[in-house]
């Protein structure tokens, strides 16, 4: 059984995006195939002091896992392996 590859991305327009990548870009093809992305929203609750997370579909209408999504390359400008946590 293969190991899941899980990465988080900072995108140009500013979404943070959490997914499973299936398939990385190559020099023939700037798609990278992902499962299950989802959008990072943060807020803070400044009378408690607290920044929260919370995680929404990346695209409104696609919540089954079994979709596959593609995401263009050039337009990833952060990208990190996130903490088990």
């Amino acid at each position: 059984m293969r190991t899941p590859s899980i990465k988080q991305f900072k995108l140009s327009n500013d979404d943070e995006l959490i997914c499973e990548v299936l398939e990385w870009d190559n020099e023939e093809n700037s798609a990278i195939i992902v499962r299950c992305p989802l959008c990072i929203i943060n807020g803070e609750d400044l009378d408690k002091q607290m920044r929260f997370y919370a995680f929404k579909p990346w695209m409104g209408f696609s919540e089954d896992p079994e979709i596959l999504h593609t995401i263009n390359a050039s337009h990833i400008i952060g990208e990190v392996t996130p903490s088990e946590d």
